[in-house]
């Protein structure tokens, strides 16, 4: 146990850096105190900091090392390989923000869901831009959410525009209300 020398809490060694030139192999202050002080430290300086990484990255050392892992990486994965990877760290993330979709929106959920299926079925069939003619990017618009197959077709331009005039439609009642 060893007490921190900016809050004064007694901890474990394992909560305190280790550092060489103290006694006991540790620093003086804990893990917790010294990230704060280095955030603040950071923010404080914050120009000064970027100016020394800028400079730091000009070393020829830094430089000849990052050419030299950057041909490694690029003899090692090809394009395709690395998207995949990516891919796959943030497949987690993108199935996350699905299900908060799914909880937060259920009716649209569900009206999106019958939507896709009509399609698949033969049930519904994508339609030119009703107010454009367009072919490209056309969206699947449901005035109303309980009647998922009542759909008028836009192209993805007008069918922001048509969300943008419901919003503000909306905002202009909430305002009468008030």
């Amino acid at each position: 146990m060893k007490k921190c020398r900016t809050c004064g809490k007694k901890l474990p060694l394992s909560e305190y850096y280790k550092h060489s030139e103290m006694l006991d192999g540790h620093l003086n202050i804990c893990k917790e105190c010294t990230k704060n002080r280095i955030t603040k430290h950071r923010e404080n300086n914050i120009d000064r900091i970027r100016e020394y990484d800028r400079k730091r990255g000009l070393l020829e050392h830094r430089k000849s090392a990052n050419r030299k892992r950057s041909v490694n990486y690029n003899k090692l994965e090809t394009t395709r390989a690395r998207h995949r990877k990516c891919i796959a760290r943030n497949k987690d993330k993108m199935a996350m923000s699905a299900i908060s979709y799914r909880k937060k929106y259920p009716e649209k959920y569900i009206a999106k869901i019958k939507t896709g299926n009509a399609m698949r079925n033969g049930k519904l069939i994508k339609q030119p831009c009703v107010k454009c003619g367009s072919t490209e990017n056309i969206n699947a618009h449901h005035e109303d959410y309980s009647k998922p197959l009542e759909i008028i077709w836009l192209c993805r331009f007008h069918h922001g525009e048509r969300h943008r005039e419901i919003n503000e439609q909306k905002r202009n009642k909430l305002k009468k209300v008030k």
